[in-house]
């Protein structure tokens, strides 16, 4: 999949040693449901996260029923981290609070 360069550099400021591995995680995402759950738990291990989690969104439906978004739970709600947004079909790299605070 392709990801922004702005998300590129965001992971390369966060996490220097772990960047290349999760940019080419995404890079190689086919953009089919099951890679991008793939790739989501691939990066939760790259970043000793604490798993794949969802937000759902009651105003949107999709392939991923009302799920907006699937991160990697970082342990805290504003800890940066990968996140897929089903409704854009796009990975961001920034805090889901951030995602969240935005969208309202």
């Amino acid at each position: 999949m392709r990801i922004k360069k702005s998300e590129v550099q965001y992971i390369n400021a966060t996490w220097p040693e772990k960047a290349k591995s999760i940019v080419a995680l995404i890079k190689d995402c086919d953009g089919s449901h099951e890679e991008i759950d793939n790739t989501l738990e691939a990066i939760n291990e790259v970043l000793s996260g604490f798993g794949v989690e969802a937000i759902n969104d009651n105003d949107f439906y999709g392939y991923y029923a009302d799920i907006s978004l699937l991160y990697v739970n970082m342990g805290d709600t504003y800890t940066p981290t990968i996140i897929y947004d089903t409704r854009n079909d796009e990975f961001l790299a920034c805090s889901w609070g951030d995602v969240v605070e935005m969208a309202q």
